[in-house]
């Protein structure tokens, strides 16, 4: 499935369930203004960038790196970025999205694959 960089939450249509464990894959390139990157993100690279760190929705994790959540909840937020295996504690639906600051998806373009497996 495809995650847009544009959209504040990209509602995968995946149901996870409490102790079940999933394999997340992504890759591709989306862009953050003019900026290229992958899933993983990038890095800080200026003194506005790294001012702003703390704006981001999930301060600790980098810029337009791909998150993961579950029922839009930000407090259930795990980065997937290129790959990552996760076991859910909870039942919901799952959305991800780029991080960035909630306010600025505008300038957002382009978007990565997405591969989720039940393990």
């Amino acid at each position: 499935m495809q995650v847009y960089a544009s959209q504040k939450w990209n509602n995968i249509q995946v149901q996870v369930s409490a102790g079940e464990t999933y394999r997340f894959e992504a890759k591709g390139e989306w862009i953050d203004w003019h900026k290229k990157c992958s899933p993983e993100g990038y890095d800080s690279s200026n003194f506005i960038l790294r001012s702003a760190e703390k704006l981001r929705r999930v301060p600790t994790a980098k810029w337009f790196a791909l998150i993961g959540v579950v029922n839009q909840e930000l407090g259930t937020a795990f980065v997937i970025g290129n790959g990552v295996t996760r076991t859910f504690n909870q039942n919901g639906t799952l959305c991800c999205f780029a991080n960035d600051v909630s306010c600025m998806y505008w300038n957002n373009k382009g978007s990565v694959e997405l591969i989720i497996t039940r393990i």
